[in-house]
């Protein structure tokens, strides 16, 4: 077994709405094993790779890859690897008010396991906060507070997302973050999948490659804006993240054979 962990139980403050103690990585083997009959504390993690078990308050999951396992306050509970499992995690370990109204309000009571959540960016930007903020318990709070919000939230999407299919689930993202800059690779860290896996899944659904469906978006978004406002062509370039205007003409007129401002005339 290999830990990592940096350590904030000596700043606990009762008088703060959230605490963290510990955010830490660890890789676990049957060495492994980790019980507690009454817990003191809240935690969030994540399987990044293999899978471990898990008992908590009469319930036993199998957690695996891009699996979050939420740890409740005076829960009891035992994870461990078994004779032939083997797992790394990332995980935060936390304790406030704050923490338990967002788990009571967005998740469902007594669940503990959610599969697919895609956790990773969240504990990326903690890990940041962690390197940046250690000097100063106070603003490592502040912006962690709002990381664990939006992570609890991650949680309850998907467990609606569950029942969408990954070519779904990242046609949904697509269009929610059309407006942005988007790599593939940015979508494979954020679904824990490969460049390669994600591109066969998507174009054996919708016939074309993931980037190619983002560029046909965003070009569906430029003819809301050449038909509907009055703003520069090259400030829609650069609302909708291109490189430069030259390149948005191109991409315009390569996909809808009009350049932006015959496709403007046309529609006015």
């Amino acid at each position: 077994m290999k830990n990592e962990a940096v350590n904030f139980w000596k700043f606990y403050n009762r008088d703060y709405p959230l605490n963290v103690m510990v955010i830490g990585k660890t890789e676990c083997d049957s060495s492994y094993y980790v019980c507690r009959k009454n817990s003191r504390i809240m935690a969030v993690e994540y399987i990044t790779k293999g899978s471990q078990s898990l008992k908590i308050n009469s319930k036993e999951y199998t957690p695996k890859k891009n699996c979050a396992v939420l740890l409740t306050k005076n829960s009891r509970h035992e994870y461990y690897c078994g004779k032939n499992e083997y797992a790394e995690k990332e995980w935060i370990v936390f304790d406030g008010e704050l923490a338990e109204n967002l788990i009571k309000m967005y998740l469902p009571e007594n669940e503990y396991c959610f599969e697919n959540c895609n956790l990773l960016p969240f504990f990326k930007e903690i890990d940041r906060i962690k390197n940046n903020r250690a000097d100063n318990y106070g603003a490592l709070i502040d912006e962690v507070a709002v990381i664990l919000h939006r992570m609890i939230i991650q949680i309850r999407n998907s467990i609606c997302n569950n029942k969408a299919t990954l070519a779904e689930q990242l046609q949904k993202y697509i269009d929610a973050n059309v407006e942005k800059k988007l790599t593939i690779e940015e979508l494979s860290s954020v679904f824990n999948y490969s460049k390669n896996q994600l591109t066969r899944v998507f174009k054996e659904a919708y016939g074309l490659t993931p980037y190619h469906y983002y560029l046909e978006r965003k070009i569906d978004v430029a003819k809301l804006y050449l038909s509907n406002t009055r703003k520069p062509i090259s400030e829609i370039s650069q609302i909708l993240a291109f490189s430069d205007q030259n390149y948005f003409s191109s991409e315009f007129k390569r996909i809808t054979l009009l350049s932006p401002s015959e496709y403007r005339k046309r529609m006015n």
